[in-house]
Formats: structure tokens, C-alpha cells, sequence
């Protein structure tokens, strides 16, 4: 599953409002996606589900994933 960008901002402005205990927040759930080369700069994805998700070539500076589950996450630079 490769979500569009706008896609991408949807959810993490949900899990941003999970994150501060609002009702109508939801907590990230992009285990699987393909985000290779996704621009995820300084997104708060604390506790987020990132399970076996493509992250490659991916912009993550200034990123929080305290808490993420990464596992299988592809981690790796081209």
C-alpha cells in the first residue's frame, strides 16, 4: 500500500490528536505501507505502528518514533 501525501498528513494529524488524548484521534497504523521517499520530517509518530513498513530513502530527520514499533521496518538509504 503506497499512500498518497495527503493520505500521509490525514493520519499523522490523527495520531498527533491520539497522542494528545483527543477523542477523535487515532493512533498511526502504517504497518506495511510503502513510504519509501515519503518527506516525514519532523512527524511525531511516538508509539506508532511503523511494523514492516518500507521507510527507505525516506526524510526522517527531526522525526519522533519514541516508542514506534519498527519491527521488519526497512530502515535502509539507497
Amino acid at each position: 500500500m503506497k499512500p498518497t501525501p495527503d493520505q500521509i498528513k490525514e493520519t499523522l494529524a490523527a495520531h498527533q490528536l491520539w497522542l494528545e488524548g483527543e477523542a477523535q484521534g487515532k493512533k498511526a497504523d502504517l504497518g506495511g505501507a510503502d513510504l519509501g521517499g515519503a518527506n516525514l520530517r519532523g512527524a511525531n509518530l511516538r508509539g506508532a505502528d511503523l511494523r514492516w513498513t518500507d521507510l527507505s530513502r525516506t526524510d526522517l530527520s527531526r522525526i519522533n518514533l519514541y516508542g514506534a514499533d519498527l519491527t521488519g521496518a526497512d530502515l535502509c538509504a539507497p
